[in-house]
């Protein structure tokens, strides 16, 4: 139990200082691929349900394999609708349905099958500007927000 706390606190400390450094990172890119920044999640910032956007139903799994560059390598059916990767390390993946009463897994790892990745951390969080979404971070092992690539596991 000691260990956990030791952990949680290491992944909290890491998820903050990740956000930072990505703000800096997508403030610094290019027009054509940064978005705006208004769209970004807050730590208070609720998902409010959308009218017309069917939920992810009961026992249902929503899943995406994404790659370094925030390119989808491999999904669930036809449940995801667009992955996007915003550099250093922020990525967005929207589904097909509301996913804001959902669970959310993440994990960095490589998209193929030949190749152990090295050591890294990802969180995740709901997407603020869109009740399908989910916005994920990655860091490597010492907590920098860094390209990885991950896979994302949505328990309805």
């Amino acid at each position: 139990m000691k260990g956990t706390k030791w952990f949680l606190g290491v992944a909290v400390v890491a998820a903050v200082a990740g956000v930072a450094i990505g703000i800096s990172s997508v403030a610094g890119a290019s027009n054509s691929t940064k978005r705006d920044l208004a769209q970004q999640p807050g730590p208070t910032s609720p998902v409010p349900p959308r009218a017309g956007i069917p939920k992810c139903g009961k026992g249902k799994h929503l899943w995406a394999v994404v790659n370094t560059d925030g390119t989808l390598a491999r999904g669930s059916n036809k449940d995801v609708v667009s992955t996007f990767g915003f550099g250093g390390g922020w990525y967005e993946v929207i589904f097909t349905k509301n996913v804001t009463t959902a669970a959310y897994a993440v994990s960095v790892g490589d998209p193929g099958t030949t190749a152990v990745p090295g050591p890294g951390m990802a969180a995740i969080t709901g997407r603020s500007t869109d009740a399908r979404g989910v916005f994920v971070t990655t860091f490597d092992a010492a907590g920098t927000g860094t390209n990885r690539a991950f896979f994302v596991l949505v328990n309805c």
